[in-house]
C-alpha cells in the first residue's frame, strides 16, 4: 500500500508541476505579445489573432495520470531491487 501512495503522491506532484508550467508558459506568451494594431482596420480580424495555444482534453490528464503513476510503481521496485542486490 505504500508503494501505491508513494506513486501518487509522486504522479500528483508531476502533475502539479505540469499544470504550473503550462500557466507560466500562456502568462509569459500574454505578456510579451505586441499587437500590430496600426496595419489591421478590422476589429473583427484583431479578435481573431488574440487566441494563444490550445486546449487539452481532460482525458489527458487521466491518462498521464495513471501511466505515470505505473510508472513510478516499476521505478520505485526497480530501485528496491537495485538496493537490495547492491547491499
Amino acid at each position: 500500500m505504500k508503494l501505491i501512495a508513494k506513486s501518487i503522491i509522486l504522479s500528483l506532484l508531476l502533475h502539479i508541476v505540469l499544470v504550473i508550467s503550462f500557466v507560466c508558459y500562456g502568462l509569459w506568451q500574454t505578456w510579451s505579445h505586441k499587437p500590430d494594431l496600426y496595419n489591421n482596420q478590422n476589429v473583427t480580424i484583431l479578435q481573431q489573432e488574440v487566441a494563444f495555444g490550445y486546449t487539452v482534453s481532460p482525458m489527458f490528464f487521466i491518462i498521464t495520470f495513471v501511466v505515470s503513476t505505473l510508472s513510478f510503481v516499476f521505478i520505485i521496485k526497480l530501485s528496491n531491487l537495485i538496493k537490495l542486490k547492491l547491499i
